[in-house]
């Protein structure tokens, strides 16, 4: 059963709700401002321990950049099994607090999409976020946070493999 945990801003609660609905998940929700994700792990997380997802509204909370990050990370100390996913609306491909979390294995992440209409990049992340609940991201979409992922080599790389296939089954022949 799905029964994740959402702790958005009021602004994006309707959207996150919606998707949950979708995928017929009773979430949990803390909605409001300026929530303190350190005060959170001290104080409430053990008593959410059983959900099995935490989304993320990055907007939603006080702590940004490094501290946010860390402190995304330190929930894997007190549940390891846990499925974090970050809700990232403010934020594109290349910000630098996206490729810190995927370098700290946080890889359900759910963020814009640049040169696209406003209607596809709210429809592409509806998506994403489905699949970060039902199955986690795919390591296709999450790379296009990780600063240090060089989506030329790897196309180089695969017409090479593919290349070398081709000279193989000739060669067979």
């Amino acid at each position: 059963m799905i029964n994740p945990l959402l702790i958005t801003r009021k602004e994006n609660a309707g959207i996150l709700r919606r998707i949950c609905s979708e995928l017929n998940a009773v979430p949990r929700e803390m909605i409001g401002e300026d929530w303190s994700l350190a005060v959170f792990l001290k104080r409430d997380l053990k008593t959410y321990l059983y959900q099995s997802h935490f989304i993320f509204d990055l907007s939603a909370f006080k702590e940004q950049g490094d501290e946010l990050v860390n402190l995304c990370a330190g929930i894997y100390y007190q549940k390891s099994d846990a499925n974090i996913i970050i809700y990232a609306d403010n934020c594109y491909p290349g910000d630098e607090i996206l490729d810190k979390l995927v370098h700290n294995g946080i890889t359900n992440i759910v963020a814009n999409y640049p040169d696209v209409d406003e209607k596809t990049n709210i429809s592409m992340m509806a998506q994403d976020l489905k699949e970060c609940i039902t199955e986690g991201l795919s390591q296709k979409k999450w790379r296009r946070f990780d600063k240090s992922f060089d989506a030329f080599a790897e196309a180089r790389e695969a017409a090479r493999e593919t290349l070398n296939k081709t000279k193989s089954n000739r060669s067979n022949e």
